[in-house]
């Protein structure tokens, strides 16, 4: 039994008894003192809340040694745990400078700003911690911009530049920087953070395009967009183009999204990427251009072969917003027909067009709906049955949706 065998094992243990019982067989085997293999011990016993058991595990090690501690502290908190990671941390006798910066971007990726920047302060104020990093200023800026408070930001800013780890030399604090001021609404600073960047990578481009789409200048996104184009310094990634696209829908403006499409073609690999594919064709039904949209879902979908089904929920969404019913419906028809090999009906799918049926009262195309559902086993999902319900209940058929409410697994409110 290797470690490679074993690690997995731990991970999937379902309970205390199970942890326990591998725990004795890699110590049989003589394997038990390896670090690696007790942070996954560790991390297991602390997500079953056994903490004396992690805590001995880890402390009984001939030598002390951090990495156990702090593998076992991530892995808690990349599984979402952090109440266990940081009672595991509370435990550990001497956190060293990543042992904190685990803590610090375990909270504020995980949706707890306020937790990171206490954590952040506490790290401050311990004597003894090694010198601040760079990614434990990153994610304090993280947790800054998610919690919209532009105060904590520029003091974590402050701290940065008072450290000697300078924003304009450091790429990764700098893209946090622009990040951090545009999620707080201030997009002059966030363009002065940029400006100041000696080397602009492609995530801090991403950055400040992303946050002009998000406080709605979406033209300030665009000439963003052709200022880094004319850098030629980095090549836009997906999310960049996916987000400008989305921008262009909005304003919306046939156009510029034909800008965009061009820079779409002259600089993605031999792929297209699925999202911005399924940009593309929402951009041109929301500009009212079907036809265009049609060609890209043509064009794009004979090489991404099977991977079709996002590109058609936007489609069909398209046509529902645009009360073209009928399309919407043919296209239904040819997911759950011809076209199954490469494409599959979904609870998205579902949600969005059973609406209309329920609109136009038609118990009709309701009940065709209802057998597609069933028919792709998605007549079980709560989404698409709570559609179903309100489209019998509008249409009249108030017996048909209470023999349909009483079958349901699961009743959301």
């Amino acid at each position: 039994m290797t470690l490679a065998y074993l690690i997995p094992l731990i991970n999937s243990c379902p309970n205390l008894r199970v942890i326990g019982a591998v725990h004795g067989a890699a110590a049989k085997r003589g394997v038990a003192s390896d670090p690696s293999l007790r942070a996954s011990l560790a991390a297991a016993y602390g997500r079953r809340g056994s903490f004396p058991d992690a805590h001995h595990l880890l402390n009984e090690m001939p030598q002390p040694n951090p990495l156990p501690w702090n593998a076992a502290i991530s892995a808690l908190f990349r599984c979402g745990d952090c109440d266990a990671a940081c009672k595991l941390f509370s435990l550990m006798p001497r956190p060293n400078a990543v042992t904190w910066s685990a803590v610090v971007a375990g909270l504020a990726q995980n949706g707890r700003g306020q937790c990171s920047l206490q954590a952040f302060r506490e790290m401050i104020a311990q004597a003894r911690s090694a010198p601040c990093a760079s990614n434990t200023i990153t994610s304090a800026l993280s947790a800054c911009g998610k919690l919209r408070n532009l105060a904590l930001g520029r003091q974590v800013h402050a701290f940065a530049v008072k450290i000697g780890t300078l924003a304009d030399d450091d790429a990764f604090i700098g893209a946090a920087l622009v990040d951090m001021y545009g999620k707080c609404s201030c997009m002059g600073l966030a363009m002065k953070a940029f400006c100041f960047l000696r080397a602009k990578s492609v995530v801090a481009w991403s950055s400040l395009v992303a946050n002009y789409v998000q406080n709605n200048d979406y033209f300030a996104a665009l000439q963003a967009f052709r200022e880094m184009i004319l850098s030629n310094s980095e090549v836009p990634n997906a999310v960049t183009l996916t987000t400008l696209i989305t921008a262009c829908a909005r304003i919306p403006s046939l156009l510029h999204g034909k800008e965009l499409h061009s820079a779409v073609i002259r600089r993605r690999p031999s792929e297209p990427d699925v999202f911005v594919s399924t940009a593309l064709v929402s951009m041109y039904c929301k500009c009212g251009s079907f036809v265009y949209a049609c060609r890209v879902m043509e064009s794009d979908g004979r090489v991404l072969g099977s991977n079709l089904t996002p590109m058609w929920n936007a489609m069909i969404a398209e046509h529902v917003a645009n009360d073209r019913a009928n399309d919407a419906l043919s296209m239904i028809r040819l997911m759950g027909g011809a076209l199954r090999n490469r494409v599959a009906l979904s609870s998205v799918t579902m949600a969005t067009v059973l609406p209309i049926c329920g609109k136009s009262l038609s118990l009709l195309h309701g009940k065709e709906l209802h057998c597609y559902a069933v028919k792709f086993g998605l007549g079980r999902e709560t989404v698409v049955g709570n559609g179903i319900l309100e489209m019998y209940c509008k249409c009249g058929k108030i017996n048909l949706a209470r023999h349909l409410f009483d079958r349901m697994p699961e009743r959301a409110l």
